[in-house]
């Protein structure tokens, strides 16, 4: 048995911080009702390098695994009343619109608490219910400039440097799914509901809660390295090498450790690991200067012989090949719909209670019609004559 079996969610959501958070819950056993407009949701008709399988956004099937379709005209009657029943089934709603977007549409927490008491509404938006900046949109990159995380990526003499992949966007989806599953545990213990609020930039600062501390000691807004990207506090040897094949990284360390396999004189009493300013800078290129030689698999070996925290710098293709990826399990073939299977990445957490399951394709665009309206007890003559009546567009 699956953790959340048996737990049902109204997934409203689309793009990426919701369904990736609702996706999770279905991984875990959840029962996801994907609530999508006539047309689908929003990734349906978008995809990362405008790629496409089947017919199929690999951006869609990338966060909806696990998850059962059913698409709703909610500005038509019938189709705002089947939304309300499975709210009331539900034990979760999960939903990412700008504020105020279902409140319109009769399906804020006052209206739903009203139908489901014990029902936990997680909203998800860009900035907040309520504050100056709470009807903007709310996305990513735009994110991440307002949070200031740019700022602390690249090197000094390039420009501010945003995080290259959707990493606000990801890190909301766990407050999400923590969250809500706080919410629950509360729920069992007081009888009742609660509302949940997540947005992208109270996850952005999160991210930042070392570096906004430090800040806020100091009034120092750090100054990019001149030699190591990304890490504006940190000094050598903590940075990116090459190598004469490829590149490694090294971590907080001993540099006269280091010195040992590089053999660097100059190294061999110096015992900080965070060494900063011009003698940092300097550092660093005596590392360059001997790691430029050395071929990446024999330094890496090298300095792990000597548990010197390191490691190679992959690209993706060597990322699928990793040996402990593969151990792990965590490159899994995912069914595909309409047949066939796709390559995705699985689950990152497993249980010792729990088999291994096999997930189901993501869904067509209202696949799951029928079975969501057997659930509620409507026959297929009345889900007939819903369909006559618009309610799924």
């Amino acid at each position: 048995m699956q953790p959340l079996e048996g737990l049902i969610v109204a997934d409203f959501s689309q793009l990426v911080q919701g369904p990736f958070a609702t996706q999770i819950l279905g991984d875990l056993g959840a029962t996801i009702i994907k609530i999508e407009p006539p047309r689908g949701e929003w990734l349906r008709s978008y995809a990362l390098q405008d790629h496409y399988e089947n017919g199929h956004s690999i951006s869609f099937l990338a966060f909806n695994r696990n998850k059962k379709s059913i698409a709703l005209d909610l500005r038509n009657g019938n189709g705002l009343d089947i939304a309300r029943r499975i709210v009331a089934r539900a034990d979760v709603l999960i939903e990412n619109f700008r504020p105020g977007v279902l409140d319109r549409l009769g399906l804020g927490y006052e209206e739903t608490r009203a139908l489901n008491p014990d029902l936990v509404y997680c909203s998800s938006t860009g900035y907040g219910s309520s504050g100056p900046y709470q009807s903007r949109p709310g996305q990513d990159l735009l994110i991440q400039a307002i949070a200031g995380i740019p700022t602390l990526n690249g090197l000094r003499s390039g420009p501010p440097t945003p995080v290259g992949f959707g990493l606000v966007d990801m890190f909301a989806g766990m407050h999400i799914t923590y969250s809500v599953l706080a919410g629950l545990i509360q729920r069992d213990r007081t009888g009742v509901g609660t509302r949940i609020e997540v947005s992208l930039l109270a996850s952005a600062m999160t991210l930042l809660i070392q570096e906004m501390t430090a800040f806020l000691a100091t009034n120092v807004q750090p100054e990019r390295s001149s030699v190591v990207p990304g890490s504006p506090h940190a000094g050598a040897p903590l940075g990116l090498y090459e190598t004469a094949d490829g590149h490694i990284v090294l971590a907080m360390n001993s540099l006269a450790s280091i010195s040992e396999v590089l053999d660097i004189d100059e190294l061999r009493r110096e015992n900080s690991p965070n060494v900063g300013g011009a003698r940092g800078s300097l550092i660093h290129e005596l590392l360059q200067e001997r790691l430029r030689a050395r071929q990446t698999g024999e330094v890496i070996d090298a300095l792990l012989a000597k548990d010197i925290w390191c490691a190679p710098l992959q690209n993706l293709a060597q990322v699928v090949e990793d040996p402990q990826i593969a151990h792990l399990g965590l490159i899994r073939e995912v069914p595909r719909p309409g047949g066939g299977t796709y390559r995705t990445v699985g689950p990152a957490v497993s249980f010792s209670t729990e088999e291994r399951n096999i997930p189901t394709a993501p869904p067509e665009l209202g696949e799951h019609r029928d079975f969501v309206m057997s659930m509620l007890g409507v026959s297929v003559e009345d889900t007939e004559e819903f369909a006559a009546r618009g309610a799924f567009g």
